[in-house]
């Protein structure tokens, strides 16, 4: 959001951080007869691993975690990670899916079971009451969608 005025100093919407995102590829997938969740659990297992087993020491009990990290962070290297087919081949997850880099909320808010997203502005240069007027136009002609609920607090939340 802009302001036709001036006098924002900060803005914020939320935080962001990169990602890669990939989409499988249905058609792909199906010639080589390997099913959609196969390529989550690739992606699973070189982000968080995949359970493999319990170790157990005496009393304590520990899980052991297999993990399959790609040789770099890039979308490519992510890529290069062995999917296997039915048949026993390893090939590529990029043979069956796109893999991107993208950016994403680094925090995802909820509130009574719905999405919450924070807009913050700092004013600098200008009364806070004639800055919310000209925020609340802008949202206004810009317009929302029917689920959209957007509130304007009427005094600084602590």
């Amino acid at each position: 959001m802009t302001s036709r005025g001036g006098g924002i100093g900060a803005f914020s919407a939320f935080s962001v951080f990169r990602c890669s995102r990939s989409d499988r590829d249905r058609l792909r997938l199906a010639r080589y007869g390997i099913p959609a969740e196969d390529v989550l659990e690739v992606v699973e297992a070189s982000r968080v691993g995949k359970n493999a087993g319990r170790i157990f020491e005496g009393p304590r009990r520990f899980d052991l975690m297999l993990l399959l990290p790609p040789s770099s962070s890039t979308p490519e290297a992510l890529g290069e990670l062995p999917i296997g087919t039915p048949d026993g081949r390893l090939i590529p997850m990029v043979s069956v899916a796109s893999i991107r880099e993208t950016e994403g909320p680094a925090v995802i808010n909820r509130e009574a079971l719905e999405r919450r997203v924070l807009v913050e502005a700092n004013v600098r240069g200008r009364d806070l009451v004639s800055f919310v007027g000209d925020a609340q136009r802008a949202v206004a002609e810009v317009g929302t969608r029917t689920s959209f609920d957007t509130h304007f607090p009427r005094r600084k939340q602590p």
